[in-house]
Formats: C-alpha cells, sequence, structure tokens
C-alpha cells in the first residue's frame, strides 16, 4: 500500500460503491493494489476531522474505494468542497456519454430496427404497454413494475401546431403525457442517511454555540470584575464574609455575571453546576432550603445570595419558560442529598451494619435472650 503524493491539501472523490461524493483531506487517501482508497472515520468528530489537512487516518478507519479528481482540489477545504458540485457533473456527464456510445455500438452490430413504440429496451418494465394513437387510449401492462406512475395532469388543446402524419385524423398534440417517476436507488438512501449524520453534528454545534451566546448576551451591559472570594465556600465563617460582601450592590452585579457564565444544558443542569460552584459538600450537609431538618441548619432562602443564584439560573437560555418554583425544587433536592453524595450512602450503610452485628453478638448484655 503506498501514499499518493498530492499537489493540495484537500481532494474531491467519488465513492464508486456508495455513488457519492466529498472533498476529504489528502491524507486520507492511499492506493492498494492499484485501485485508489480512502479511509473514512466514524463518530461525531468526523465535521471536525474532515476540514484539518493534516489529520492522519487510523487503522480502525473503513477503507473504500474512490475515484480522484485531481482538477478540483484545493488547499482550502471551502474551495474544494464548492468543487464537489462539479465534480458530481462532470462524473454523471461522462457515465451517460458512455451508456449512449456502448448502445450507439450495439445498434451499428446488430442492424435491428425497432418499432418506435417498442419499450422492450428499457431497463425497467413501463406501467404502459402500449399506446394508441388513433384512439389515445393508454393499454396497462399486466406485469408489476417498479416504475410508479404518477398524478398527472393532462395537456389539451395546445396553442403549438405539432404537424400530424398523413394518414393519422388525430393531433399528435391531443396525446396525453404520462410521467413516470422511479423508486429511489439504494445510493439515493445512502446520501440522505450521510446527510442526515452531518446535519445532526451540526445541530450539536448549534446548540453549544447558543449556550456561550446565551451566557455572552445575559452578562451585556454589566461591569466584568472577579468577585474578591475563593469558590466553593469551605467554611462558616467564608458564607458570613460572603453574605457581608453581598450588601454592596455592586458586589451583587459581581457574582451574578460570573454565575451566569457556568450555564448549562437544562434548568437541573445549571442549578447543579452553579451549587456545586458556590458551596462545598461541608456547607450543603449543614444547609437546606428553609433550615428544618437534623440540628440547627442554615436556611439558604434567607441567604442574600439566594435570589442571586436564582436570576443566574434563570438567565441561562436553555431555562426558558421555567419559574422560579421550578428552580427552588431542584435547590432543595440537592441540599437534601448532600448527605447521599461523596461517600455518604456508603458510609450510613455500613454504619448501619456496624449496629446490627453488636447488637447480635452474644457477649453483648443488650443481646435479646433467644
Amino acid at each position: 500500500m503506498s501514499s499518493p503524493i498530492f499537489s493540495s491539501k484537500f481532494s474531491v472523490v467519488e465513492f464508486l460503491e456508495e455513488k457519492s461524493f466529498a472533498a476529504v483531506p489528502s491524507t486520507w487517501l492511499s492506493e492498494d493494489d492499484d485501485k485508489q482508497m480512502c479511509s473514512w472515520p466514524k463518530g461525531v468528530k468526523l465535521l471536525e476531522l474532515i476540514q484539518d489537512s493534516k489529520s492522519k487516518p487510523k487503522s480502525t478507519w473503513k477503507k473504500l474505494e474512490v475515484k480522484i479528481f485531481r482538477s478540483f482540489g484545493s488547499d482550502d477545504y471551502k474551495r474544494a468542497n464548492l468543487n464537489v458540485d462539479e465534480a458530481r457533473v462532470l462524473s454523471s456527464g461522462e457515465t451517460q456519454s458512455s451508456s449512449s456510445d456502448s448502445e450507439n455500438l450495439n445498434s451499428r452490430r446488430n442492424k435491428i430496427h425497432r418499432n418506435p413504440v417498442e419499450t422492450s429496451n428499457l431497463p425497467f418494465k413501463p406501467p404502459i404497454s402500449a399506446f394508441n394513437l388513433l384512439s389515445g387510449e393508454a393499454t396497462p401492462s399486466s406485469s408489476s413494475s417498479s416504475a410508479l406512475l404518477t398524478d398527472f395532469t393532462p395537456i389539451t388543446n395546445s396553442t403549438t401546431e405539432v404537424p400530424t402524419a398523413p394518414d393519422c385524423d388525430i393531433n399528435i398534440s391531443e396525446v396525453t403525457p404520462f410521467v413516470i417517476q422511479t423508486v429511489p436507488s439504494e445510493s439515493d438512501n445512502i446520501f440522505r442517511e450521510r446527510v442526515l449524520h452531518y446535519l445532526e453534528g451540526l445541530k450539536t454545534e448549534v446548540n453549544l454555540l447558543s449556550i456561550k451566546v446565551g451566557t455572552l448576551l445575559a452578562a451585556k451591559n454589566i461591569e466584568e470584575e472577579d468577585p474578591s472570594f475563593e469558590f466553593p465556600l469551605l467554611i462558616d465563617e467564608h458564607v458570613d464574609q460572603f453574605e457581608q460582601w453581598l450588601g454592596d450592590p455592586k458586589s451583587r452585579k459581581i457574582l451574578l455575571v460570573d454565575l451566569v457564565k457556568i450555564g448549562g444544558l437544562d434548568v437541573n443542569e445549571t442549578t447543579v453546576r452553579i451549587l456545586s460552584h458556590v458551596f462545598s459538600h461541608s456547607i450543603a450537609l449543614k444547609t437546606s432550603k428553609t433550615g428544618k431538618g437534623d440540628g440547627n441548619k442554615f436556611s439558604f432562602m434567607k441567604w442574600k445570595c439566594s435570589s442571586i443564584i436564582i436570576d443566574a439560573i434563570l438567565k441561562n437560555p436553555k431555562c426558558h419558560g421555567k419559574t422560579k418554583f421550578d428552580v427552588e425544587k431542584i435547590i432543595e433536592k440537592w441540599f437534601n442529598g448532600a448527605k447521599d453524595r461523596n461517600g455518604g450512602r456508603e458510609e450510613r450503610r455500613k454504619n448501619k451494619n456496624s449496629v446490627t452485628t453488636i447488637l447480635l453478638d452474644p457477649s453483648n448484655p443488650q443481646t435479646p435472650a433467644p
């Protein structure tokens, strides 16, 4: 297997089996037993790889036989991609020309004179086997066909004068035309699947871009400045100092901008990301939404930062349509679930098993008699 030398970084190729065209990095092309091959990756990173002229194929990539259009290559991917349509038209013209030359050669060799209405030489069996020029009626064929007869509008009373045959009483312009539509080929289905795959990749990129744009719009016209606190807050004293700092309206704006930048794909992810950014696990264990719970806990809703955190969550475009009530439910669940995070659930299970073992120990005076 050898790697051909190309003068351009990107080449336009036709995938012979799939009958599709694409602009690919020239590093993906190789020759194997006098066949031109192209390595083709899998996965959502295709759009990123195919535009990188330095990307090299991996051993896990699939190899497909291709035809290379060297004259349409370019060092710029966008330019090479624009040449794909020209390559498709050129390839289609060559195929039709080759097919036409072959038919003409066979016709001259065999000297066969066919009736103009005979359809046996067509690549499919038409649903109309014959047409009576005198009556203007079509005789349907009894055989099944892969061609479909679509709805049509008869063309009558044509204003164009068409000469009639000497022995025919009907004008050819009165003949009702039939439109025949062929069933989509396998290559059409493959092309459609690839287009859908590309669109899925674009959809993912657009979602990521919309998140970034949303955070920028939310922070628009607000003064940029980093908070004077290091997050997450670790001890009670940090929480008290943090609340005092938020007494200044300017500090509240600074915190809002900082939290809006965190973002998320939905309201649940945005809420969890922001709370995890501000509060450490130790503070979360001591806090609940209203302050109720085991022991004396902080009340999140009484803190000055609570309204700022909720506003930052709702400013995310991905949280459009959500209410303050929706956010508060997620906040309550996050604080209540702190005892199960960071191995808390497993630790409680071990403690429960230890208590059970002690109670069942015969040497323990508290063990009930059998």
